[in-house]
């Protein structure tokens, strides 16, 4: 028994130690509680919504050991026209089915 619990013991420790293994690209769609949305296809285009401001584009994903920084690739509006932006989304996953996207909580609406 005392074999076995050691054993247990070493396993959670190593689990532990060990670092986070990087996340896939959020694919699907992504709501937040204050109405923010976040849409990332398989195609590498991507939206972020919110209340305010859209971003809408190209995208790459470049995974970290929580998760990634999904970068996307848009044009923006000036008043002499558009120019092009890239804007840094940091994603941490939770689970399956809820992301944080700059530290704001997001549940998935669909795949």
């Amino acid at each position: 028994m005392t074999a076995l619990r050691a054993l247990a013991l070493g396993l959670l420790l190593l689990t532990w130690a060990a670092p986070a293994s990087a996340g896939p690209p959020p694919i699907g769609a992504w709501v937040s509680a204050r109405g923010a949305a976040l849409e990332v296809s398989d195609q590498a285009t991507c939206a972020f919504v919110v209340p305010t401001a859209r971003a809408e584009g190209e995208c790459t994903w470049h995974e970290s050991a929580t998760g990634g920084i999904l970068i996307i690739q848009y044009q923006a509006r000036t008043p002499t026209g558009t120019r092009p932006q890239s804007l840094y989304l940091d994603i941490r996953w939770i689970n399956q089915t809820a992301i944080t996207v700059l530290g704001e909580l997001f549940r998935r609406t669909r795949w």
